[in-house]
């Protein structure tokens, strides 16, 4: 009887001790939208595999813990509003504790050693919250996507100067003809190409 109750009390404990198998289902994800400030921005390929890198190994060693937190919709979007965030997407609802999803979305922050995985279902972020207990922080993360977006800027800088449009001089008819005879003068000649154009119009004129 004794041994049993034993059984009871530490089995729990143990299966909270055990990795989560929440950290596998971002295996699961078919889309990744990321946020500053509430605009939307991308990552190039490149970016995006050390970002997937970077975050797997931010969560290596945790833990899910009891969701004390629940969220409201509209509360979270003004969150978003400011700071960094990521959505994960998945092709089809997911059942992780008996609480469907089909998006997480999460505050990327720095010194930060748990983080709040908000629910998503059809565009709706509201109710209890899963929650990991991270053995790493963010940091990494948080200064990846940080440097990312700085680099995009830059080249969004580069690019517009590089589009600038350049001065054009046009002529309007009848233009530098006292440049033309100072040309002639100076070289001490006509113009060929030129005698040529005026020949051909006293012609059309002639047959007028």
């Amino acid at each position: 009887m004794f041994k049993m109750l034993y059984f009871l009390m530490i089995f729990p404990i143990l299966l909270c001790s055990q990795p989560s198998s929440m950290i596998d289902l971002f295996s699961e994800v078919s889309m990744i939208e990321y946020y500053n400030d509430g605009e939307q921005f991308e990552l190039s390929p490149q970016q995006q595999e050390k970002f997937e890198e970077l975050f797997c190994q931010a969560l290596e060693g945790s833990r899910q813990m009891p969701a004390f937190g629940v969220s409201l919709h509209e509360l979270t979007m003004q969150s978003m509003q400011s700071g960094l965030w990521v959505k994960f997407i998945y092709p089809k609802t997911m059942i992780k504790s008996e609480m469907p999803f089909d998006s997480i979305l999460i505050n990327i922050t720095k010194d930060c050693h748990g983080i709040n995985l908000i629910r998503g279902n059809e565009g709706i972020f509201e109710g209890r919250c899963y929650y990991l207990d991270l053995e790493n922080t963010l940091d990494e993360v948080y200064q990846f996507l940080i440097d990312c977006l700085e680099k995009g800027e830059e080249k969004i800088e580069v690019e517009l100067d590089f589009e600038e449009p350049q001065e054009v001089l046009i002529k309007e008819d009848g233009e530098g003809g006292m440049e033309d005879e100072e040309n002639e003068d100076k070289e001490g000649g006509k113009d060929p190409l030129h005698e040529a154009s005026r020949s051909c119009n006293e012609i059309l004129k002639h047959l007028q």
